[in-house]
């Protein structure tokens, strides 16, 4: 495998040849690299912003929330004045934060009603309206007319059996929420609509490649992921059998971690 300094060629050219697809990257920026032997501190800080969480059931903002928040920030001008809908809220910091960048209107919809009283909460603490509801995916949602604007970062670890939080499990493609977010994003959004999605190595290319026939995407940001094998202990295997039959793409660091990257696409929906 290559050395961890060409994961991101690597991976370019791996879904080129593999997959038939090319990257826009001509505005991609390197995101700071995501080590757990260094501690974030508080995500929603570095943000600006204050959260409502419960640790316990894994509900509180990480590294790819951070990530995430990050390329909105840059993009504040796409949600300025706009209908903007977080899908997958969690506690709701991207969706706090969307209201602190302009938005006109926040939509926040998660399928554990947890998260969507937490994300009231967070809203509340930051001074700012969202309108949360329980919803799977676009499912069960009180809104008819479209968003200007979709915000997702679910769920996408490939998982055969193993048991994984709700909030990591992408079931056995990685694809469990991606795929149907994907082909129900374009009913939602308004003509000229735009969609920010967070996407990683590990899930199922099938994603990517729909993304593709759907919208016009760029990447806006890329991060390696560092991770411990022992914290990955549950999937490893099943991670390493999709590696070595093409399916995932992640890398052997010297120091005897792994390592996969990120990416955040801003996409435009087509005609």
């Amino acid at each position: 495998m290559p050395s961890a300094d060409r994961s991101w060629d690597d991976w370019r050219t791996w879904l080129r040849q593999s997959w038939g697809l090319a990257l826009d990257v001509s505005d991609a920026r390197e995101h700071e690299t995501y080590d757990p032997a260094r501690p974030l501190g508080d995500v929603a800080a570095r943000l600006g912003l204050r959260e409502e969480r419960d640790p316990e059931r894994g509900l509180t903002s990480d590294q790819a929330t951070l990530f995430m928040g990050a390329a909105l920030a840059r993009r504040a001008e796409a949600l300025r004045g706009r209908t903007v809908w977080e899908v997958g809220c969690g506690t709701g910091v991207l969706s706090a934060l969307a209201a602190r960048l302009g938005a006109a209107r926040v939509r926040a919809t998660d399928v554990d009603a947890r998260a969507v009283e937490l994300a009231r909460r967070t809203a509340a603490l930051n001074g700012v309206t969202v309108e949360a509801a329980v919803a799977d995916l676009f499912e069960g949602a009180p809104w008819a007319d479209p968003a200007d604007v979709l915000v997702a970062d679910l769920p996408q670890k490939p998982v055969d059996g193993a048991p994984l939080p709700l909030g990591q499990d992408g079931g056995p493609e990685g694809l469990r929420c991606l795929g149907p977010f994907l082909e129900g994003a374009p009913a939602r959004l308004a003509p000229g609509g735009r969609l920010f999605f967070f996407v990683h190595s590990l899930a199922h290319p099938g994603a990517l490649v729909r993304l593709h026939a759907l919208f016009r995407p760029r990447v806006l940001s890329f991060m390696r992921r560092i991770f411990e094998r022992e914290a990955f202990a549950p999937i490893l295997p099943y991670l390493e059998s999709r590696r070595a039959r093409g399916l995932c793409r992640y890398w052997d660091r010297p120091d005897g971690r792994g390592e996969f990257l990120a990416a955040v696409f801003e996409a435009e929906r087509r005609a």
